[in-house]
């Protein structure tokens, strides 16, 4: 599986895939056109975020962060939390523990 062709990138909403998951851990992609949304919600599980390819804004507590290729964050439990596409094309995957 390569996850930049499996996603199918676009503006109006988020493209997910699943990578793994088993009963301690689920592991997935999520991809972002310019300006797509990953709309408000939250987590009830601890989750890390990893920036794969372009960047993202993260908005949380009234904040807005921005991360970029690379960039790990850890996703505060049941904290609300959106996700804005910033680049042309911007997946970033997320690990949680079940």
């Amino acid at each position: 599986m390569n996850i930049f062709n499996e996603l199918e990138l676009n503006t109006e909403n988020p493209a997910v895939l699943s990578i793994k998951k088993t009963e301690k851990s689920q592991m997935i992609a999520i991809g972002l056109g310019k300006g797509a949304i990953l709309k408000k919600h939250k987590t009830g599980v601890s989750t890390n975020l990893v920036v794969i390819k372009g960047a993202i804004e993260f908005h949380i507590n009234d904040e807005k962060l921005n991360f970029n290729e690379g960039d790990v964050h850890e996703i505060p439990v049941e904290m609300e939390h959106e996700v804005v596409g910033l680049e042309q094309e911007n997946i970033f995957i997320l690990t949680k523990e079940l």
